[in-house]
């Protein structure tokens, strides 16, 4: 009988203890970001900096606080002294006034579905962008620069394309550009079926809740799966990219602080969902109507949104610039060319930020 209780205290205090750090992730969102009446519905967002406006478009299983810590760990000048908070996600996040003071200001919406910006505001990638042009009239906001990540780019290519007066610029950062469907290596991985699982509330929490103790617990071969899941390196290419990775712990750093973004999970399924199902009924768009200087930036292992996606952006969009990351896949923050990787970032969104 005393196993038996013993047992039962342990459950009540892991439920306990669940339940309190999902309580209290759902309130630090709450708490860093504001949402709006739009002329299109209500959008959340939040900002960081002073200067030039830049639009920062999240990827999946984020929300604005993915927004700003991938806004500031793209844009954080490299001369800086400070500079190593670009590849340390948490301190980006908690940081970003101090780290983007008088040279950007990121504006990181909820993209649609994502955290407290609903479904009710918009489906589709070009209403998401309609619903971000209309964002911005609400915060008196003319141009800015558009700044697309992952699973954020097809609604930056629509900004560029429907609301081509307000984009300075466009920034296609591992992007989505057309057509996608997520591949198996992704979804069939242990990392895939953390993020992508089936479900709703607590559960979903709970899965996602389960990979983040594994991260923690196993160091060595958390990194691994991940790689595995993102990239199409063979076996050899991983090591390399592992012993990288290893020589510089603010890139494990990063990695954890990603994944942690995604907690709790349950608030941003909806907008996981809608993705998916949005970017797999993509049809051809005329993506030769981009006027604005646009740079691609794309690993050139990219298992996730594969290389086809940025070729696609860059032989169609006039004048477009391409960067390829020639050691790494999808999470080029967690490579050896992280730095030149921001270099171009930086100069190309100073040359054309708004005035």
């Amino acid at each position: 009988m005393s196993i038996l209780v013993a047992i039962i205290v342990v459950l009540a205090l892991g439920v306990v203890a669940f339940q309190w750090h999902r309580s209290t992730a759902a309130h630090r969102l709450r708490r860093g970001a504001r949402v709006v009446e739009t002329a299109k519905g209500l959008v959340e967002y939040a900002t960081v900096g002073s200067g030039p406006a830049v639009l920062v478009l999240h990827g999946g299983m984020g929300g604005w606080d993915q927004g700003v810590a991938l806004g500031v760990s793209l844009l954080t000048p490299i001369e800086d002294a400070r500079q190593d908070a670009c590849v340390d996600y948490d301190r980006a996040l908690r940081d970003g006034d101090t780290l983007l003071s008088e040279h950007f200001t990121v504006i990181a919406p909820s993209r649609l579905g994502y955290l407290r910006t609903p479904l009710s505001t918009g489906r589709t990638p070009a209403e998401g962008a309609d619903a971000m042009a209309a964002l911005l009239d609400t915060l008196g906001i003319d141009k800015v620069v558009v700044i697309g990540v992952s699973g954020g780019g097809p609604t930056a290519l629509q900004f560029a394309m429907r609301h081509a007066s307000r984009a300075t610029s466009l920034v296609m950062v591992a992007a989505i550009a057309k057509r996608h469907v997520q591949p198996a290596r992704t979804t069939e991985s242990f990392v895939g079926k953390t993020v992508f699982v089936q479900g709703f509330g607590w559960l979903v929490d709970l899965f996602y809740g389960g990979g983040l103790a594994f991260a923690a617990l196993a160091p060595e071969s958390f990194p691994r799966l991940m790689l595995r899941a993102t990239e199409t390196l063979d076996r050899e290419g991983i090591e390399k990219r592992l012993a990288t990775i290893r020589r510089d712990p603010r890139q494990f750093r990063w990695m954890r602080g990603l994944l942690r973004s995604g907690y709790p999970l349950s608030v941003r399924k909806l907008g996981l969902d809608n993705d998916l199902t949005q970017f797999a009924a993509i049809e051809e768009h005329p993506i030769e109507q981009i006027a604005c200087p646009t740079l691609v930036v794309h690993g050139r292992y990219d298992g996730n949104v594969t290389f086809d996606h940025a070729e696609f952006v860059a032989q169609r969009v006039p004048g477009a610039r391409i960067v390829v990351a020639e050691s790494c896949g999808h999470l080029i923050w967690m490579s050896e060319e992280e730095r030149k990787i921001r270099q171009a970032v930086i100069q190309f969104t100073e040359r054309n930020s708004p005035s």
